[in-house]
């Protein structure tokens, strides 16, 4: 009897632990956070102007080029919502410019995870267009797949190749917008430093349905402008500001 007890008691111990855990990422800190150690790609191209005025909010003007694009990245370490991985796609815009004169950017969709509580954090403290998912890298000699997922399906598949594993490290400090349910336009300071190296995009393949914006905002036969791939990444998410 009391060896039954004992392993009933550790069971029942091993359960309050597991439930104090799940607790514990209810309830995240509040920003800043910090990531460590993340590896992403970027793809620059014009999106489509109609698109892109349906998803942002009223009183937000894209620049007249539509320029943005897409992420996508790992982010193993850090402090607050990592470990994580995430799927972006931006556009740039007017009335917030970065202290180096590049236009700041606004999300327009994003899928963060795989945990659903990294995205209701994103949405609860910064107001972004997020769900859950996830994003992983499959890479083979110079030649790297990345995959965002969610709810158990791969919605894109990027394809690059390296022309060299070599990299420069750069840094900035970069303007994120986001406009709360009350309404309040955010900015999120992002401070970041790199090791950034051009690479070549060999394919993109979109699989999202019809009604999902993604459909309508991927590359397609738009010139692509730019691919980064960036390695030892480093930035924070500082708390919000109010935009002047």
């Amino acid at each position: 009897m009391t060896k039954t007890w004992t392993i009933v008691g550790l069971a029942l111990l091993a359960t309050l632990v597991s439930v104090s855990n799940i607790a514990a990422q209810e309830a995240p800190p509040p920003p800043p956070w910090l990531m460590t150690g993340t590896h992403g790609i970027e793809v620059g191209y014009t999106l489509d102007e109609a698109v892109v005025r349906r998803l942002l909010p009223k009183g937000i003007e894209p620049v007249k080029e539509m320029t943005g694009g897409f992420e996508l990245y790992v982010s193993p370490g850090g402090y607050g919502i990592s470990p994580y991985s995430a799927f972006i796609v931006f556009v740039d815009v007017e009335g917030m410019d970065m202290p180096d004169g590049r236009k700041g950017r606004w999300m327009l969709m994003g899928r963060y995870g795989p945990s659903e509580l990294v995205a209701a954090a994103l949405k609860e403290h910064y107001g972004y267009p997020v769900r859950a998912g996830s994003v992983r890298i499959e890479q083979n000699g110079k030649k790297g797949k990345w995959i965002g997922s969610a709810n158990g399906k791969d919605f894109i598949e990027v394809r690059i190749e390296r022309e060299s594993d070599d990299c420069k490290m750069q840094s900035a400090l970069d303007y994120w917008g986001s406009k709360t349910a009350s309404g309040r336009v955010l900015i999120n300071r992002i401070p970041n430093t790199y090791c950034w190296r051009d690479v070549k995009l060999t394919g993109v393949e979109v699989r999202a349905s019809s009604d999902d914006p993604l459909a309508s905002l991927q590359p397609g036969n738009k010139p692509v402008a730019y691919v980064v791939e960036w390695e030892n990444g480093a930035w924070s998410f500082t708390v919000p500001v109010a935009k002047p």
